[in-house]
């Protein structure tokens, strides 16, 4: 096995799935602040931690470690560009991190379907919601940890936090 230092823009190359046999996102706002003060703290210069992957297909690859902060940092990056003043300049790079492009310069074909991560399916539903820019209308601002009467899962609880 060889490792070797990379930026997230690897999303952008391939799929990545996260096995079912995996455990939930269950990061809470505690793993969320722990994550963004240690980039902050660190200048934007920031080791994320090893991730593990294991190629399945010639452009699908198995998160192996580290499902919970590739999850959030995809989560993240959608909020900076729901957020980001210039939307025009940084849309189309934040959307080829989060979404499959066919060929390197080629904007990627923005889908549920076509999300660079592929998630586990008990969220599938709402992190598409999210990537999509879905979920906002489906969230109760006076009260953004109910979502449809019923507990929400942790990644729709990511969403208010990271916005």
């Amino acid at each position: 096995m060889e490792a070797k230092s990379s930026s997230f823009l690897f999303l952008s190359k391939a799929k990545f799935q996260i096995p079912y046999f995996r455990r939930p996102y269950v990061w809470s706002e505690y793993n969320w602040r722990k994550l963004i003060n240690s980039i902050i703290d660190n200048n934007f210069d920031y080791f994320i931690g090893s991730v593990i992957i294991q190629r399945v297909e010639e452009d699908l690859f198995s998160i192996i470690d580290g499902q919970q902060r590739i999850t959030t940092i995809c989560i993240l990056l959608k909020a900076c560009q729901k957020i980001i003043n210039d939307r025009d300049t940084y849309e189309a790079r934040i959307n080829y991190m989060l979404f499959h492009s066919t060929a390197p310069g080629v904007q990627p074909k923005i889908s549920k379907n076509n999300l660079s991560l592929i998630v586990n399916h008990s969220i599938e539903k709402d992190f598409g919601a999210i990537m999509m820019g879905d979920v906002d209308n489906e969230i109760d601002s006076e009260h953004p940890y109910e979502y449809d009467n019923k507990k929400k899962s942790n990644v729709i609880n990511c969403w208010p936090f990271a916005v």
